[in-house]
């Protein structure tokens, strides 16, 4: 939840009332220096701290909803995870799983960034013209869709998940 509600703050904070959500405002709000750079075929983009100075570097060769998604991604990680904590590589299993929490950390800050709470849209439409709306990748659409219906699922279902965890925590202890 911290992420979505971290989103909404900053689209609040940088009074954005309407979409595109104006993406380029936020490095500059949050002390980040953006860099475009031609970052090869693979990355789209890096969140670096050098020497305490803030940046996230950009593929020149992505399009503009990728270029989007990866500003607001990357910025979340200077938001949600600075400073950086690395671990050590020896412990590679642990490291990936909070790689992996923070990259979906950062991914539920972009994708509520761009397609904010608020935005209203007729979920009817075709996928790809609801991203255009919000000019964002269609996977980030999907991604967030999928996050909505999850959370209202956990939320319809929470009382008996834990009704059902503490029944198995008695059966375990017998």
């Amino acid at each position: 939840m911290f992420a979505e509600e971290l989103a909404t703050l900053y689209l609040e904070k940088l009074g954005v009332t309407n979409f595109p959500v104006p993406v380029e405002l936020l490095p500059k709000l949050i002390g980040v220096e953006p860099v475009f750079d031609d970052l090869g075929s693979v990355v789209g983009g890096i969140y670096s701290c050098i020497d305490n100075v803030k940046f996230i570097s950009i593929s020149t060769r992505l399009r503009e909803p990728e270029k989007r998604h990866v500003i607001a991604h990357e910025c979340a990680h200077a938001i949600l995870h600075h400073p950086f904590q690395s671990l050590s590589r020896t412990d590679c299993s642990l490291e990936e799983v909070i790689r992996d929490k923070q990259e979906y950390q950062a991914e539920l800050f972009a994708a509520y960034f761009l397609i904010p709470k608020w935005a209203e849209f007729n979920e009817y439409l075709p996928i790809w013209e609801i991203a255009d709306m919000f000019c964002v990748p269609d996977e980030l659409l999907q991604f967030r869709l999928e996050h909505e219906k999850n959370q209202a699922l956990s939320y319809f279902f929470s009382p008996w998940t834990s009704y059902l965890k503490k029944e198995a925590i008695k059966w375990l202890k017998k």
